[in-house]
């Protein structure tokens, strides 16, 4: 810190000499000191709690700044919980579709792709769950999210929508995004397969479809979302085997192509 700051935070914050019992009796002036000493912890990428005692002598002032930020951390971290899955740690279907309505909104503003892929697992219910029991199911839920993350970008959101189905949102896509990452994923399941042996009894099944910001085929959220699980159930209907990571894009007409929808298994 340097030493004007540090004057100003002796001038304006700390009232020196001010009984606490004056202090704490006025709310904006509890509110203007927790607001700036906040501010310059930020600017100086310092823990607000640490700051707060090394720069003040106010007792009361600082305790009552201390809880305010114990409390704003604890709501930060609730948010986190709601649009986040309790098993797996990914985004939640909350989380998801509000990354989506911002990416494509910004997508849209910006003509850019983003690319959506809905992915389920291929004899999870028959292999896993009703073979091994739940508790195993779970296992391998949540060794597939890490192979999800894995055969992610950064910039990517990946997501459980529920029961063993996810979703990923794929910004800045081009056409073979989706098959890199198809390809990405079915390296690391065969990899994680050979110590993690109930990740050979499953396959992926991945829905892709794609919103071109600037164009009206796809403004809706629920037709792109519409369309990548329609190709999802698509490629559900391709020939399955352990392992196997299929892909399959949507396509105008495909929504004729299959009037009988496979099970999912």
């Amino acid at each position: 810190m340097t030493e004007s700051k540090d004057i100003k935070l002796d001038s304006l914050f700390i009232g020196k000499g001010v009984p606490d019992e004056g202090r704490i009796a006025d709310p904006l002036v509890a509110q203007q000191t927790y607001n700036t000493l906040t501010q310059h912890a930020d600017e100086l990428g310092k823990d607000k709690v640490t700051f707060f005692h090394e720069h003040g002598d106010n007792a009361i002032l600082i305790g009552q700044a201390v809880t305010q930020i114990g409390l704003e951390r604890h709501i930060e971290e609730l948010g986190q919980k709601l649009d986040h899955d309790i098993l797996t740690d990914l985004y939640n279907r909350r989380g998801f579709d509000e990354e989506l309505s911002r990416m494509l909104a910004d997508a849209d503003r910006h003509r850019k792709r983003v690319g959506i892929l809905f992915l389920d697992l291929d004899n999870f219910k028959s292999g896993i769950n009703d073979a091994y029991g739940h508790e195993m199911g779970d296992k391998v839920l949540k060794a597939v999210a890490n192979l999800l993350l894995q055969s992610s970008r950064q910039t990517d959101v990946v997501a459980r929508i529920g029961g063993d189905e996810f979703g990923i949102i794929l910004p800045d896509v081009n056409e073979e995004t989706p098959e890199l990452f198809r390809y990405r994923l079915q390296e690391v399941l065969k990899d994680e397969a050979k110590t993690f042996k109930a990740l050979r009894i499953i396959g992926v099944s991945i829905g892709y479809s794609q919103f071109i910001g600037g164009k009206n085929e796809l403004k809706s959220e629920a037709v792109i979302l519409h369309n990548a699980d329609h190709a999802m159930y698509n490629a559900k209907g391709l020939e399955k085997a352990p392992g196997l990571v299929k892909l399959v894009r949507w396509a105008e007409g495909m929504e004729d192509s299959h009037t009988q929808l496979p099970p999912r298994a």
